[in-house]
């Protein structure tokens, strides 16, 4: 849903990469630098707090949003233990593509 939002965006110029899956998502971490990530919670064979948790402790701090639906205040006390990402819900005004839009530009003009 962002590629399709961001790729007819001229100014500012969004290239967006996804990933299948946490594995995937850390491979491709390395190959483009991202300024933003945007990380769900729940994803197959490394989930977003593991993730999470290995690019802090790999010293690779990516300005992170996490974008989720159902998460346990455990699950979000694990992800703050590694630093403080900004959390949006899913079908959340705050989730709405302008919405999203707008905080993904503050966050890559200004970490």
């Amino acid at each position: 849903m962002f590629r399709e939002y961001f790729d007819h965006w001229t100014s500012p110029r969004f290239v967006v990469e996804t990933a299948d899956d946490g594995l995937d998502g850390e491979r491709k971490i390395e190959e483009f630098r991202p300024d933003v990530l945007i990380l769900d919670i729940k994803m197959p064979r490394k989930d977003g707090r593991e993730l999470y948790r290995d690019l802090v402790q790999k010293k690779k701090f990516i300005p992170t949003i996490v974008f989720f639906d159902i998460v346990s205040v455990d699950e979000v006390l694990e992800i703050r233990r590694y630093g403080n990402p900004a959390f949006v819900e899913k079908g959340s005004r705050a989730s709405s593509m302008p919405e999203m839009a707008g905080l993904i530009q503050k966050i890559a003009y200004f970490g």
